[in-house]
């Protein structure tokens, strides 16, 4: 019984974190100036970025909230899916090796990155 109650709650966190990385809010996730920023109509907030999967054309990231600089409520957390053909549509050729720079290296201070 144990074992069904522990199996049950663990595809319930699956599932919740699913159902997180599905339903992405609308905004601009964007590197500048040695910092992450997620900007929405709503506010925005700064953070440290966390890569969870790389597929090389497709990412799995999560940004984790500075403390004290938080201005959206109720999340630290934000998790976002990029993919390579839509941020090369929208941004433009070489968008998204600038993305992958900035995400496993730092940008340079001078170079900002939009997704």
């Amino acid at each position: 019984m144990l074992e069904a109650v522990l199996a049950l709650g663990g595809v319930a966190v699956c599932l919740a974190l699913l159902r997180d990385v599905c339903v992405q809010a609308s905004g601009q996730l964007q590197y500048a100036q040695g910092a992450w920023l997620w900007q929405t109509d709503g506010g925005q907030r700064t953070g440290t970025l966390h890569i969870h999967l790389d597929l090389q054309r497709y990412m799995l990231v999560s940004l984790v909230a500075n403390r004290g600089v938080l201005s959206l409520p109720n999340t630290t957390m934000q998790w976002f899916h990029l993919e390579a053909e839509q941020i090369e549509k929208t941004m433009g050729f070489g968008a998204w090796l600038a993305l992958r720079r900035a995400v496993y290296a730092g940008a340079p201070h001078h170079e900002q990155v939009v997704a």
